[in-house]
C-alpha cells in the first residue's frame, strides 16, 4: 500500500537533510512554494509538514520564513570524519549549549575518577 501522508515524506526528507548536515543550523530552508513543486503537491501540504518539524523543534519560523533551530546535533558520518558542522554554520546559541554540555561531561568525569580512586583506595 503507497505512503499517501504527504506532509510526513516532506518532513522526513527535510529531517534527513538537517540530520547529515545538508541544512545547517540557522539556515533557512525552502520556502513552500519550493517545497509545493518539488514535491508535486499544494502549498498547504508543504506548510504542514514544516509545521511538523516545527512542532518538534527542529525549525522555527520568523517573517514567514523557516530555519533550521540552532541546537541541532550533527550528524557524524559512520567514516568517524569530523561533522559537516563549521565555524560559519554554527550559530552563538548553539556554542553555547555544546559548552554547556562539555563543561556537564568534564564534571561527571572527573567525579567517576575521584569515585574509582575512592574505591581502589578502600579495596
Amino acid at each position: 500500500m503507497p505512503d499517501t501522508d504527504q506532509p510526513r515524506i516532506i518532513a522526513d526528507t527535510l529531517r534527513e537533510q538537517i540530520a547529515v548536515g545538508q541544512l545547517c543550523p540557522g539556515q533557512k530552508l525552502p520556502d513552500d512554494r519550493t517545497l509545493a513543486r518539488r514535491f508535486g503537491v499544494p502549498r498547504t501540504t508543504a506548510q504542514s509538514a514544516i509545521r511538523r518539524l516545527q512542532d518538534e523543534g527542529l525549525v522555527h519560523t520568523v517573517h514567514d520564513s523557516a530555519f533550521v533551530s540552532d541546537i541541532v546535533s550533527p550528524h557524524i558520518p559512520e567514516s568517524g570524519h569530523e561533522p559537516r558542522y563549521t565555524a560559519s554554520t554554527i550559530t552563538d546559541a548553539a556554542l553555547d549549549h555544546l559548552y554547556a554540555e562539555l563543561y556537564q561531561l568534564r564534571r561527571q568525569s572527573r567525579i567517576h575518577r575521584a569515585e574509582e580512586a575512592q574505591n581502589r583506595k578502600t579495596a
